[in-house]
């Protein structure tokens, strides 16, 4: 009887390991991720882009050429600029610090602004670039600038003025009118109402314009690494 018991009992047990091993997991349960869509999943969008105009343009790696010409445009009025004598020298002392640091990069060899009869009255990338190409420049180098600047009154001493100013710049490829490199710099200045001043608005303009000299300054330096590298 024993005998007779003893198979059944080892198959009981190994019907019972075998509904406790864990069991393997379903190939056909796993998904693979998904690649990203090949194509906008918005009709609307191919009223300015086509799919393909947008995946040849993410595709492009931009490459300056080995001797580079730079054009330059400062949007916004410099309405500084007429202001004084001064102020206006100090402007044009702006603009020739600013070529000169990006002409320090060896791919640069030309630098200068855009003729204001060459800047174009409406802002966009089209009418950028034309202007560029007929000032036969590879490249455009787009900027802004924008101060925050305060006054200090003081009753026994000159009144303090500190100004902040950004500016952000953007380079534009002419000839396939891409933006491969943008920065942004910020700088602070502070200085002290001078008797040779016209009055408190002249003070704040000059430290204007040396925040916004030196913020220049930075963003001719990214620039230019830019296009050495």
């Amino acid at each position: 009887m024993r005998l007779l018991l003893l198979p059944v009992f080892i198959l009981l047990l190994s019907a019972c390991s075998t509904a406790r091993a864990p069991s393997a997991p379903n190939s056909l349960s796993f998904t693979p991720p998904r690649e990203a869509a090949a194509v906008s999943l918005f009709s609307g969008d191919a009223a300015v882009l086509s799919d393909q105009d947008i995946d040849k343009i993410l595709k492009y790696k931009y490459v300056p050429p080995h001797q580079t010409r730079i054009a330059v445009l400062a949007l916004g009025q410099q309405f500084w600029m007429g202001y004084s004598d001064e102020l206006a020298r100090g402007g044009e002392e702006i603009r020739t610090a600013f070529t000169r640091q990006l002409q320090t990069s060896p791919v640069i060899v030309k630098a200068a602004y855009l003729p204001t009869l060459l800047i174009p009255e409406k802002r966009s990338v089209a009418y950028f670039r034309e202007a560029a190409t007929r000032y036969q420049a590879d490249a455009l180098v787009v900027y802004q600038s924008s101060c925050q600047t305060y006054q200090k009154y003081r009753m026994f001493s000159a009144n303090a003025v500190k100004s902040f100013c950004s500016v952000e710049a953007a380079v534009l490829d002419v000839r396939t009118g891409i933006v491969p490199f943008t920065t942004t710099a910020t700088q602070e200045f502070t200085t002290e109402e001078a008797p040779s001043d016209i009055n408190t608005y002249e003070a704040m303009q000059k430290a204007e314009q040396r925040a916004i000299r030196q913020a220049l300054l930075k963003v001719g330096e990214d620039v230019a690494g830019f296009f050495g590298r």
